[in-house]
C-alpha cells in the first residue's frame, strides 16, 4: 500500500489500480453507500473513462434503519443516474435476532456483504471506498479485542470475495484527501447521522479517540495503517510456515489434521498451524481458550477415543490420531 503524492486524483486511482492487476476489461461493481468516500470513488472511476473504457456499475444496499434510508437510496440514484453508470438498489432486513447475537454494527456489516457477494460473480471485483482513516480505525479496534497478527493486519487492499475479488483502492489515502477531492468537484454526498453517534466503537474511535491522537502524533492514522501494512506481511510468512506445517501434517488426503505431526511441532507452531487448518476450512480462528482446549486434547490420549471442543462456530473433534473440524450440530426446537 503506497500513499500516492498528497492529492487524491483519478489518474491516482488508475495508477492504484493497475498495481492491483485490475484494468479496463476487468468488470467492476462499486459498493455505493451515497456517502462522501464511495461517491469520490464512483466519480473519480467515471473521469477514468475519458482516457479507457474502464466497465463498471454501482449497488446501494438500503438497511432501512434509518428514516431517510428511501430517501437516500433515490439520492444515490440520482447520483449514479448523472454520472451514466448503471446502479443497482437493494433493499435489506437486518433481523433483531442478528442484531441480539451480533450487535447492530456487526449484523449490519455482515447483511451489507452478503447482499454485495449476489452482485459479483467469477472474474469480477467489488470495490469499496475504505482508505487509511478506516485501516487505523480497524487495527486499533482489532487490537483492543485483543486480535494477533493476523487481525492486526485489519484490510487487504485485495482479497478473494465470494466467487469474485473485493478490492480497496482508496487504502493508501486519507479521509481529508478524499473530502479535498469532493471539495474541488462540489459533490454532493449523503451524511448518515449515525456515523456521529458515539455509542458505536468506530464512532467514538472517530470523533473522540483520533482527534487527540493527532493532537499529540500528526499524522497518526497513517502510521498505524502502516503498522497494519506490516502485520499484514508478518500474517503472510506465517501463513507460508504454516502451509507448509500443514502439507506435512493433513491425515492422508483428507481434511483432518494428524495429531502426532502436530505434537512434533513447538507450541507457537502448533497454535499458527491450527488458526490455519482451520481458517482454509472456512471457519474463523478460535479464541485463545478455545485454542487451549485443542492443543490440549492434543497433548494426550483422551479417556475416550472420541473428544470435542465445541464454540458457536465451530467443533474440533479428536478421533484416535485426527483432529476435523464441523459445523456446530444445531438441534432443531421443538414447535
Amino acid at each position: 500500500m503506497k500513499n500516492i503524492d498528497n492529492v487524491f486524483s483519478p489518474p491516482a486511482l488508475a495508477d492504484v489500480l493497475h498495481r492491483l492487476g485490475l484494468s479496463p476489461q476487468t468488470p467492476l461493481t462499486v459498493a455505493f453507500s451515497g456517502g462522501l468516500d464511495s461517491c469520490v470513488l464512483l466519480h473519480a472511476l467515471c473521469a477514468l473513462r475519458k482516457e479507457l473504457p474502464w466497465r463498471f456499475g454501482a449497488v446501494h444496499v438500503d438497511h432501512g434503519l434509518q428514516p431517510a434510508s428511501a430517501a437516500w437510496a433515490r439520492q444515490a440514484e440520482k447520483f449514479c443516474e448523472d454520472l451514466n453508470v448503471p446502479c443497482a438498489v437493494e433493499r435489506i432486513l437486518v433481523t433483531d435476532t442478528e442484531i441480539r447475537r451480533q450487535g447492530l454494527e456487526a449484523a449490519a456489516r455482515q447483511a451489507r456483504y452478503a447482499c454485495l457477494a449476489r452482485h459479483v460473480g467469477v472474474g469480477e471485483v467489488l470495490l469499496t471506498a475504505h482508505h487509511v482513516d478506516d485501516q487505523a480505525e480497524t487495527m486499533l479496534l482489532q487490537l483492543l479485542r485483543g486480535s494477533g497478527t493476523h487481525g492486526l493486519a485489519a484490510m487487504p487492499e485485495i482479497t478473494p470475495f465470494s466467487a469474485a475479488r473485493l478490492a480497496r483502492p482508496l487504502l493508501g489515502f486519507t479521509r481529508a484527501q478524499l473530502a479535498d477531492y469532493a471539495e474541488r468537484e462540489k459533490l454532493q454526498w449523503v451524511d448518515d447521522p449515525s456515523n456521529h453517534d458515539p455509542r458505536f466503537s468506530r464512532n467514538y474511535l472517530r470523533h473522540q479517540v483520533f482527534p487527540l491522537l493527532d493532537a499529540r502524533w500528526p499524522g497518526a492514522a497513517r502510521q498505524i495503517a502502516r503498522a497494519a501494512a506490516l502485520s499484514a506481511e508478518a500474517a503472510g510468512l506465517l501463513d507460508a510456515v504454516a502451509d507448509a506445517d500443514w502439507q506435512a501434517s493433513r491425515a492422508g488426503n483428507s481434511s483432518a489434521l494428524s495429531v502426532t505431526a502436530l505434537r512434533q511441532l513447538a507450541p507457537p507452531r502448533q497454535r499458527n498451524l491450527v488458526r490455519y487448518w482451520l481458517r482454509q476450512q472456512g471457519f474463523q480462528a478460535p479464541s485463545a481458550v478455545h485454542l487451549d482446549h485443542i492443543l490440549a486434547q492434543t497433548e494426550r490420549e483422551p479417556r475416550t477415543r472420541h473428544a470435542v471442543v465445541r464454540w458457536p462456530e465451530a467443533e474440533v473433534h479428536r478421533y484416535r490420531d485426527e483432529l476435523t473440524a464441523l459445523r456446530p450440530h444445531r438441534k432443531r426446537i421443538p414447535r
